[in-house]
């Protein structure tokens, strides 16, 4: 015991800088839900303020996202550089079949529960396990573990999730809205104005004691291009007014109070959108018993559960004969293995893959779909993601390849200094976004803490006569 309090008593003494220190630059991760990167490329929306980020800073041609190209797979990528069979978050509706509970995201009871995250551990997390303090405004799923970040937006609630039984949860999910969601149990207020949003984030920055990371998000593109389609007038709208009300402003404020030289700012979306009609519906029905099976996602990507003993005759009827627009019909062990989508539990037994721009649902009943969607693979759909970045250890003016979004984990564990869990991410494939003599963060904690464990080690050592003189 005396030589276990003496060891923690020199790494204190001598490792104690190793702490990430309130002196390092902050980062700063923005999305923008549903901005596709074709257009910005195109030129079809003005964002003069985006283009301010790129000229000052750097961005890729785009990012590839994960399969599937939705939004709470896609924002669990980015704070953990897991794929989506990794992370567990597999898809924004999806069955456990060990819990026997069903995950729907954003506005149900499921969604802030723990257990649902528990495979993976995002990076404000690790931060915060690393002496760092972390920051987030309406991110997905940054309220859903049992620790929070040091700063951060309570959701609303309208009922009491803790008090209701996880397999009670059927019961309250009676339709009570007319569109979407179809009721709420507890969510971000999205309605808050984004100068609110960004005025509380820096006043984090302006604290005592500010966070070293903070995550920010928006959502309005994404809402129109699924009521309205991208390339619409209204899509572009949208755009546009994101990028002054929310960019340009959030720019302002940094600028105001010195911090626009001082944060590592990344700018993102987690997909693109595609057009959708009701003319492009595949229905179900026409070719199975909708009383053989369940389904926990469907549109651009269906995830199908049998009914026991159904697996072998569904599968047959959706496969033998080619159904039109439908490209693929997988068992979970045929999934491809470049989906990165298939090694977990929650993934379906039986997985559909429309074409882009059709979707699938069960009946006629059904409610038709909008008029833009996403969710298809990406290399299908080409609906990637955007990069912009800019700040103290960016590059200026610079235009990088493309890469993956699970590379952005051991960026942004690169430049906060903390040791990175295992991850699917490659910082050699992003490290070109980065000037070539950044200094490592002060008090970078992966850094130091290995070399200050070299003199504790030697003392140990030496005093058991273990080491020469």
């Amino acid at each position: 015991m005396l030589l276990v309090l003496f060891f923690r008593l020199l790494l204190h003494l001598l490792c104690g800088a190793a702490e990430i220190q309130d002196g390092q630059a902050p980062l700063m991760i923005v999305s923008l839900d549903g901005l596709d990167w074709r257009v910005l490329k195109s030129q079809f929306a003005v964002t003069a303020n985006l283009d301010f980020v790129a000229q000052t800073g750097v961005k890729a041609e785009y990012i590839k996202n994960i399969v599937p190209s939705s939004t709470w797979p896609n924002h669990h990528t980015f704070l953990t550089g897991l794929y989506s069979e990794s992370h567990g978050i597999v898809a924004n509706r999806f069955w456990d079949p060990v819990f026997e509970e069903n995950f729907i995201f954003g506005y149900d009871c499921s969604s802030f529960d723990p257990k649902f995250y528990n495979e993976a551990e995002p990076v404000w997390l690790t931060l915060q396990k690393q002496g760092g303090r972390s920051g987030s405004y309406f991110w997905p799923a940054t309220t859903s573990y049992s620790v929070k970040p040091t700063f951060y937006e309570k959701e609303l609630c309208l009922v009491n999730c803790s008090a209701i039984s996880p397999k009670e949860l059927p019961r309250y999910r009676n339709r009570t809205l007319p569109g979407f969601p179809p009721y709420v149990h507890c969510a971000f207020d999205l309605r808050r104005n984004f100068s609110v949003r960004v005025d509380k984030v820096v006043d984090w920055l302006r604290s005592e004691q500010p966070p070293h990371f903070i995550s920010l998000y928006f959502e309005d593109i994404d809402e129109t291009g699924h009521s309205n389609g991208p390339f619409s007038q209204e899509y572009k709208n949208t755009v546009e007014n994101v990028d002054v009300n929310a960019v340009g402003y959030l720019l302002k404020r940094l600028n105001e109070t010195d911090f626009l030289r001082k944060v590592n700012l990344i700018i993102v979306s987690d997909h693109g959108m595609d057009n959708t009609s009701a003319d492009r519906q595949v229905y179900l029905e026409d070719f199975i018993d909708s009383s053989t099976y369940t389904l926990t996602e469907k549109g651009p990507l269906v995830h199908m559960w049998p009914h026991p003993g159904m697996m072998e005759e569904i599968y047959q009827n959706l496969t033998r004969n080619q159904i039109p627009h439908v490209r693929r019909v997988f068992r979970k062990e045929d999934i491809p293995d470049e989906y990165h989508w298939k090694n977990n539990r929650r993934i379906p037994p039986i997985f559909i893959d429309p074409e882009v721009g059709w979707v699938i649902t069960s009946s006629r009943s059904d409610l038709p779909p909008g008029l833009g969607e996403h969710g298809w693979p990406p290399d299908e759909s080409k609906s990637y993601s955007i990069f912009y970045a800019r700040g103290p250890a960016f590059r200026e003016g610079a235009v990088v390849r493309p890469f993956n979004t699970v590379d952005l984990y051991p960026l942004m564990c690169e430049l906060l200094g903390i040791d990175p869990r295992p991850n699917n991410g490659s910082f050699e494939n992003i490290k070109a976004v980065l000037k070539d003599d950044i200094p490592p963060p002060r008090g970078a904690g992966k850094k130091q803490n290995s070399a200050c464990l070299q003199p504790v080690l030697t003392i140990l050592l030496v005093g058991f006569g273990l080491f020469g003189n």
